[in-house]
């Protein structure tokens, strides 16, 4: 692997784990130490957005979780199996901000 790789991985790993444990501070933290998405590989990006969708959810920052979520969709294809998550979280986060109608869309 090329230099540095690993180590971007692996933060957002940690910051993944905090996250799925709802510890949402400690995620955000971690997740700010990781590289910006702009520097990360495709699949890195992903899961960049990913976890800071789940952050954002598990903060109540719907309006946040919902870009997040719309930028890792638009990042797969319709046939990956993230893509059916990342649509339904934000739809998720959509139906919390009120906006029901681009939720159900």
């Amino acid at each position: 692997p090329e230099p540095g790789v690993e180590s971007a991985r692996w933060c957002l790993l940690t910051a993944r784990v905090q996250a799925e444990q709802r510890s949402f501070v400690n995620a955000e933290k971690r997740l700010a130490e990781c590289p910006v998405p702009e520097e990360l590989s495709a699949d890195d990006r992903q899961l960049f957005r990913l976890i800071a969708g789940r952050i954002a959810i598990g903060r109540k920052q719907f309006d946040d979780a919902a870009r997040h979520f719309a930028m890792l969709a638009a990042s797969l294809a319709p046939n990956d199996p993230q893509w059916v998550l990342a649509q339904q979280q934000r739809s998720h986060a959509l139906a919390n901000t009120g906006n029901l109608a681009d939720a159900l869309a």
